[in-house]
């Protein structure tokens, strides 16, 4: 289990955003006994984490040609 505190962000002098803020967040990965993980789950709560455990998928979709 991780706990990713997330960044505030920044804006430089003129106000313009030079660091886009990021959420903080819960992560929980589950291990099998080869320490491959057999499943993952993100949210914003430890307990929220944990109830979206689902298995990663087995392939990245891509949003390009060929799928």
């Amino acid at each position: 289990m991780v706990f990713e505190p997330g960044r505030p962000g920044r804006v430089g002098h003129d106000g313009h955003v030079v660091e886009e803020p990021e959420d903080w967040f819960y992560a929980a990965n589950a291990y099998d006994n080869r320490d491959t993980v057999v499943a993952v789950g993100v949210g914003d709560t430890l307990g929220e984490a944990l109830l979206r455990l689902a298995p990663p998928p087995a392939v990245e979709a891509d949003d390009h040609p060929p799928f």
